[in-house]
């Protein structure tokens, strides 16, 4: 299938996609962010047609087979394979597997435009993505085109969306956009009715939604006096109100997520503050996956400025991509 534009998140925790398929419908995924290596082994190439996921993705990077679980719903387990967290993400065979796996997930065989989102922080990487994902390749599916990438910043994917799609109503002068993702916080302030980007205002840093989850971990070693490793497992569980079940145990989780997310929560969005310098000027405005999370300590932090949870918060910045590109072809035909 041939598709005009797509947005693609590609988050340390998830993989999020949005594109318009050939109907004119709009299609949206996202799964996690594991690639794991495959071994050689005669178990694995035995074991794989008969215990093998359906939506298990099987690419080629780099001389390595990679398998990437392209379910939305599946869970990693705590051993599962890497999820990349460092600053070099987007340099790895892991996340180019990520992004080969995307394509296959949506059905994509030529791409006019790959809208790729990175970290306020590590937009150096901009020029080295596009030139390793233009072009056609072979992944171990045919080849695959994609004709033109443009990178763009995380946040600025929601604060298209939120001009274009969400309809929020924005009074003040600037717009400060706080995208909490799973292994990052990245701000942006931007002019309210120019969407000009004001760079001295906007940045980011290590440290989201894993991080909080990684601390009610250490909570329940403490408690329980055993390991609990499986940070997605602890995520899940909590974000679908059920306990956590581990060493035979049933865990009621929200005590430990309540005192983990308002110590990581305060000493994020007093950096972010630090770094905003006034906020006479604001409107707060949280997406990403996990700015649910955080915004509940955010009017400690911004005193009386007016605060909004975008509609979408997973898929925001994806979609704000796909918008963005749509208009940028629209114009260039133009």
């Amino acid at each position: 299938m041939e598709v005009n534009v797509m947005g693609l998140d590609t988050g340390n925790g998830r993989i999020k996609a949005a594109f318009y398929a050939a109907d004119g419908t709009l299609q949206k995924f996202a799964f996690a962010s594991v690639a794991r290596p495959t071994a050689a082994s005669a178990l694995e190439q035995t074991t794989r047609p008969f215990l093998g996921s359906a939506t298990e993705k099987l690419v080629h990077v780099r001389d390595v087979t990679y398998a990437v679980e392209t379910d939305s719903t599946a869970i990693p387990g705590p051993t599962a394979g890497e999820r990349n967290e460092g600053d070099d993400f987007a340099m790895r065979p892991e996340y180019d597997a990520l992004v080969y796996s995307a394509l296959l997930r949506a059905n994509a065989s030529t791409i006019g435009l790959l809208v790729l989102g990175l970290p306020v922080y590590l937009l150096k990487y901009t020029e080295a993505l596009k030139r390793r994902f233009t072009g056609t390749f072979d992944f171990g599916h045919g080849p695959r085109t994609i004709l033109r990438v443009v990178v763009l910043p995380q946040p600025l994917g929601s604060a298209i969306a939120l001009r274009l799609a969400d309809a929020v109503q924005i009074d003040a002068p600037s717009t400060l956009l706080i995208d909490v993702g799973w292994g990052t916080i990245d701000y942006l302030t931007v002019d309210s009715h120019r969407s000009r980007v004001q760079h001295d205002r906007s940045g980011g840093y290590p440290g989201a939604g894993a991080q909080i989850f990684r601390r009610v971990g250490e909570m329940l070693s403490r408690q329980y006096g055993e390991r609990f490793d499986g940070v997605d497992q602890i995520d899940d569980c909590y974000r679908r109100g059920v306990p956590l079940r581990a060493h035979g145990k049933s865990i009621d989780l929200t005590s430990f997520v309540d005192r983990a997310k308002r110590d990581v929560a305060l000493e994020a969005l007093r950096k972010v503050r630090a770094n905003v310098k006034t906020t006479e000027d604001l409107h707060v405005v949280f997406t990403g996956g996990a700015a649910p999370l955080l915004i509940d300590a955010a009017p400690e932090i911004f005193n009386g400025v007016p605060i909004t949870l975008m509609k979408d918060t997973v898929f925001s910045n994806c979609h704000g991509f796909l918008l963005g590109g749509i208009q940028t072809t629209t114009r260039t035909r133009k």
